[in-house]
C-alpha cells in the first residue's frame, strides 16, 4: 500500500492534483477525514478473517486500507474511472481486493 496520510487535507489535495482527478457532486464524492470515525466504521463491522465485504466508492482508499489489513473478502465498486485507476495502480498495486 502506499503511504498516504488520509487525514491529512493537504496529501489528498495533492494526490488529486497531480492524477488529475476532481470530486464531483454527480458521484456524491466526499472524503473521510477523520481517524476517529474510520475506526468507529471498522469496529462497528465486527470484521473476521475471509470475511465477505463490499465497499461501494472507495475513492482514495480510507476504508480499503482498513479492510485490507483485516484481512477481509473486499469487493470494491468504484464507478469514477479516475479513482480506479489510482486504486489500482498506485494505491493498492500489490494487495488483493476485487474491484
Amino acid at each position: 500500500m502506499w503511504g498516504l496520510n488520509y487525514f491529512n487535507v493537504s496529501e489528498i489535495k495533492n494526490i488529486l492534483r497531480d492524477n488529475s482527478l476532481v470530486m464531483s457532486k454527480r458521484y456524491g464524492q466526499n472524503f473521510l477525514i477523520s481517524e476517529t470515525a474510520v475506526n468507529k466504521i471498522i469496529h462497528s463491522m465486527g470484521l473476521r478473517k475471509g470475511m465477505k465485504v463490499w465497499e461501494i466508492g472507495p475513492g482514495l482508499g480510507v476504508l480499503t486500507s482498513k479492510l485490507i489489513g483485516n484481512n477481509v473478502d473486499l469487493t470494491c465498486f468504484e464507478i469514477d474511472y479516475g479513482f480506479i485507476k489510482v486504486l489500482k495502480e498506485k494505491a493498492f498495486a500489490d494487495e488483493k481486493f476485487n474491484l
